[in-house]
């Protein structure tokens, strides 16, 4: 029985009827209404199903979009929030085959609170929580397409009495940045992206910075037609949309050429690019590249894919410059200049002495050539001992060519119980090689602080010096004195600390034969000193007796 009246009572219902809505109402302000459950007659009646209250008028997702439920009653009451903006406004109610709608009334936009922009391809859509529907058609990069913007309240009504200023910029660090005023709460902002690729708007109220800014959704920016050569150099990269117009500034790229070596091959990459600098997707034009004097002219190529990659090299060295040329369209890209520096190749070394005592300097002589066998000049020089006891003197590790492509470095022993073969390697850029040279360690006692002559004597039977070997503790003054058989002195000479003959390790100290006037002294027998001090501290005091014969 019960669920045959039931049948009856829905039976009955044949529309739905609305209280009457005063106007104005308010966006985002909850306000009451009463539905009714009618029937033909329109009289109410119980209704226990559910119903569909929203506003029929716009075809995208607004408030209210809701289900009511009446419980057997005949009508329901409730509070419902418009998000949309209008003259006549309806509410209408749905639900089980029955409908009705209320008597039209003004909603009113809520305060200012955020912008929205409208790209080509959307619909502004005012009580949308997005404020706009569709995806933004493609443009292309340096074509001209209108941005709508406009001051809206929370549900993206349009403010009609706004006329703040706005800033628009993108995501694309080449393109404008624009700034306009507001006419009624909007703006149509005439618009061009450079750069190929997905991009966005970003808008900004520069009058009231409470005011949300706006993200657009992405629009994809497609390259143009192709009219234009890229060249790009190791070091390079590409800029496309860049905004450089003075072909010295180099546009459409960033960053500096490397430094490129004689007779060493290099990449050279060519784009075709639009007149943004874009990177087409063309194919099968012939590309040459050519440049100044010593460049080894690579053949011609096809593009493919917007591209193309040359190996080539110049034969000399200097500040050079190439270009690429489209063979077909005679498009040609503007010149583009990098430095060719000539790279070691070889080494002439010579070492003077190639055998040497502790103590004593061997001078290493390089001369640098390139690949042409032409001298280097302005070329560092690296050295370092790789085997034996030995060191380059500080300061000389390092060197650098002068204008016929020559060095010099010094190598010093001070150290050492047997003779050994030390190996010196010599590198400049990625080119080495290794020299030599052998020290011989006079007489171990030396080691034991006794001191060593040789030859002694010496003279016009074997050679016109001799050489004193000795041993320091550490580095420390040194007096250097030679006495004939009366006492008089006839050489003396104080040697600093840490100079050569002071230094910690085996020192070597050579005589001549000759008084401190430049005399050579007489034939005989002659009394040498040497001693190392440091303040108060003696390190070494010897005394030796050396022949001199003439």
């Amino acid at each position: 029985m019960i669920h045959l009246l039931t049948f009856l009572l829905i039976g009955q219902l044949d529309h739905f009827g609305f209280d009457n809505i005063t106007s104005p109402k308010t966006v985002g302000v909850p306000f009451q209404i009463t539905v009714y459950a009618l029937n033909s007659s329109g009289q109410p009646v119980q209704y226990y199903g559910s119903a569909r209250i929203y506003i029929s008028s716009v075809s995208y997702p607004v408030s209210p979009d809701t289900a009511v439920y009446f419980n057997g009653n005949s009508s329901w009451q409730g509070n419902v929030m418009v998000s949309i903006a209008g003259d006549n406004i309806r509410l209408r109610c749905e639900g089980s085959g029955a409908s009705g709608e209320s008597n039209p009334f003004q909603v009113v936009p809520n305060t200012p609170y955020r912008l929205i922009s409208i790209l080509p391809g959307q619909t502004y859509a005012p009580g949308n929580t997005l404020g706009r529907i569709g995806t933004p058609s493609s443009q292309q990069a340096g074509s001209f397409f209108n941005i709508s913007t406009y001051l809206t309240d929370r549900w993206c009504n349009q403010i009609t009495t706004g006329s703040d200023s706005i800033m628009l910029r993108s995501s694309d660090n080449f393109s404008p940045v624009a700034s306009v005023r507001l006419a009624n709460g909007s703006a149509n902002i005439n618009y061009a992206f450079r750069t190929a690729g997905t991009q966005r708007i970003f808008v900004s109220d520069l009058t009231n910075s409470g005011i949300k800014s706006d993200t657009s959704s992405n629009i994809y920016i497609y390259t143009g037609a192709y009219n234009k050569l890229l060249v790009l150099l190791p070091g390079e990269t590409h800029l496309p949309g860049d905004t450089t117009i003075n072909t010295t500034q180099t546009p459409g790229k960033s960053g500096s050429p490397l430094e490129q070596y004689v007779l060493e091959n290099f990449d050279i990459t060519v784009y075709a690019t639009d007149s943004m600098w874009n990177k087409t997707n063309v194919s099968g034009y012939p590309v040459q590249v050519s440049g100044s004097s010593g460049f080894s002219n690579p053949p011609a190529q096809n593009l493919s894919n917007g591209s193309v990659v040359f190996n080539a090299n110049f034969s000399t060295k200097g500040e050079k410059f190439l270009y690429a040329r489209d063979l077909t369209n005679n498009f040609i890209s503007y010149d583009n200049f990098l430095k060719i520096s000539a790279k070691a190749n070889n080494f002439d070394i010579t070492v003077n002495p190639d055998t040497v005592t502790p103590g004593e300097i061997a001078y290493i002589n390089i001369t640098v050539y390139d690949r042409n066998n032409e001298p280097i000049e302005g070329k560092w020089v690296y050295l370092s001992v790789i085997g034996g006891n030995g060191q380059i003197i500080p300061h000389y590790d390092t060197v650098y060519t002068n204008a016929q492509g020559i060095c010099q470095s010094q190598f010093i022993s001070t150290s050492g119980y047997f003779n050994e073969l030390d190996s010196i390697e010599i590198r400049a850029d990625n080119y080495a090689e290794t020299t030599t040279v052998y020290v011989i360690i006079p007489d171990s006692s030396v080691m034991e602080g006794n001191i060593v002559a040789y030859p002694n004597p010496f003279g016009k039977i074997n050679q016109p010096y001799t050489r004193f070997v000795y041993y320091l503790q550490q580095n420390c003054n040194v007096i250097f004195a030679i006495y004939d058989a009366f006492g008089n002195r006839v050489h003396y000479e104080e040697i600093p600390s840490g100079q050569n003959g002071a230094r910690i390790g085996i020192n070597n100290l050579t005589w001549d034969g000759k008084n401190d006037k430049g005399h050579k002294v007489a034939s005989g027998v002659y009394y040498v000193l040497i001693k190392g001090y440091l303040h108060t501290n003696v390190f070494l005091e010897k005394h030796i007796r050396v022949g001199v014969i003439w």
